[in-house]
């Protein structure tokens, strides 16, 4: 499995010329880099699914003990996973430093009775 290759992943020099100067001055992300990446990103899909398990472990519990109907269900987090989409600049005396694309687009859900969608809001298909 492999990170997201977005268009701006690891933009060459040439795509770069009216971005920052900062970011004109990256060198592409290594072979050694990418794959660190990839595997960072194994592990958190890996950690979503564990979290997707055990919330299907608590519906199902709910719903055989006849609560599910009468139980609200929220899921809150903070803006997700950070996604590095270009090369890293800085050094680790002054912190390292990321242009990251973060990769949570649901930051709040709440289900139970009597929850209706609000108009406007997007719904999980």
């Amino acid at each position: 499995m492999q990170a997201p290759r977005t268009p701006n992943y690891n933009e060459s020099s040439d795509t770069m010329q009216d971005k920052h100067w900062i970011m004109r001055q990256l060198d592409p992300i290594s072979t050694v880099g990418a794959a660190a990446i990839d595997g960072n990103f194994r592990q958190r899909w890996a950690s979503l699914l564990s979290v997707d398990d055990h919330v299907e472990m608590i519906v199902n519990a709910l719903e055989e003990t006849g609560r599910l109907n009468n139980t609200y269900l929220i899921f809150a987090s903070d803006h997700g996973f950070q996604v590095r989409v270009a090369p890293r600049f800085g050094c680790a005396s002054r912190g390292e430093r990321y242009i990251v694309r973060c990769v949570l687009s649901h930051r709040f859900v709440l289900t139970g009775p009597r929850c209706v969608l609000a108009a406007g809001a997007a719904q999980a298909s």
